[in-house]
């Protein structure tokens, strides 16, 4: 079957990392498939998923069941008379997933639309992933 994982992405390279990310809307949608496996097999599947939501609405990470998503981070854009403002940046972890850096400076914390808060989203990203596997690994793996 074709075009199972949809024809773009997004990619980028970060700190000597290469990071792909499984972007929902990019990701085929069947008509004829009610459970859209395909989609959830990329996304169920990725430790630390970003969430760009609409403003005001609400995301709660219990509504998306992964065994194997740990982190959701989520970035909500703040319009001021209908144009982007900036950021609010929230985050979720697992039950059993220690709190890590960076740290967001405070819940009502505002992040610009520049370099600065890419890097930061990124950071927060690869440290979201390796913090969580080790801890994951834990949860399996115990130490003596």
């Amino acid at each position: 079957q074709r075009d199972r994982t949809g024809k773009y992405s997004i990619y980028t390279e970060f700190k000597k990392k290469q990071i792909m990310f499984h972007v929902s809307t990019f990701l085929p949608f069947s008509e004829v498939e009610e459970q859209q496996l395909d989609r959830k097999r990329h996304l169920g599947n990725d430790v630390v998923i970003v969430v760009f939501k609409e403003p005001g609405c609400k995301f709660i990470p219990s509504n998306l069941r992964s065994h194997f998503t740990q982190v959701y981070i989520v970035v909500e854009p703040v319009l001021v008379s209908d144009r982007l403002s900036h950021y609010r940046i929230a985050v979720a972890n697992k039950d059993g997933v220690a709190p890590y850096g960076p740290y967001i400076p405070s819940p009502t914390a505002e992040f610009p639309q520049n370099e600065e808060t890419r890097q930061f989203l990124l950071t927060k990203s690869s440290s979201s992933s390796s913090h969580s596997l080790f801890s994951f690994l834990l949860l399996l793996f115990p130490l003596p």
